[in-house]
């Protein structure tokens, strides 16, 4: 049964995004589902790519690179336990969008967990103040009994992830949005 399925989209830049749940057995599957390749480009621009991949997940309380070898960033993988995912989409010279889809390995969900929607979303998006384009964007979901992230923690990961990826963030102008029941308190 899918327990989860979240839609990815970025048009030439990265998204990073970090999803947590209560523990669940689980396959776990990203793929794209459309890209659009940009029309015009400049010399030195690099080559269109458009990929997404799984970058780690925590199991039991212990963290698991997918980008350590032989994996190098999965597409899919199985594990028991899972409270927490990562995932990664980068669009160069095109637009991507990406599936992450979350597969019960049970007949049936444990108690206290569910398949509705995440009740907390927050978002830290780094875009050029010259013209409003985003360069860089990191997406938080937390779905009912998911470990909480806060806002703090949401940014320091972003700007981790941003260093790891050699992505200049330095003269971009952060923003976040925070969407849910969280903000109600």
């Amino acid at each position: 049964m899918i327990v989860m399925s979240e839609e990815l989209r970025a048009f030439g830049y990265t998204v990073t995004s970090h999803y947590t749940h209560p523990p669940r057995s689980v396959v776990m599957q990203v793929h794209l589902s459309g890209r659009a390749d940009f029309t015009q480009t400049t010399p030195g621009d690099p080559v269109f790519r458009g990929i997404a991949f799984f970058s780690s997940f925590i199991a039991a309380g212990v963290e698991t690179d997918l980008m350590a070898a032989p994996r190098f960033g999965a597409s899919q993988f199985r594990a028991d336990n899972v409270t927490e995912v990562r995932a990664e989409l980068i669009a160069e010279n095109c637009g991507v969008t990406a599936i992450a889809t979350q597969f019960s390995l049970r007949a049936a969900l444990p108690h206290g967990d569910s398949i509705d929607a995440a009740f907390q979303s927050r978002t830290v998006t780094f875009v050029n103040p010259a013209n409003g384009t985003t360069r860089y964007q990191h997406i938080v979901k937390v779905f009912a009994g998911g470990r909480s992230v806060s806002e703090q923690e949401a940014v320091d990961t972003a700007r981790s992830n941003a260093s790891r990826l050699s992505l200049d963030i330095a003269h971009l102008e952060m923003k976040i949005t925070t969407d849910g029941a969280k903000d109600a308190q």
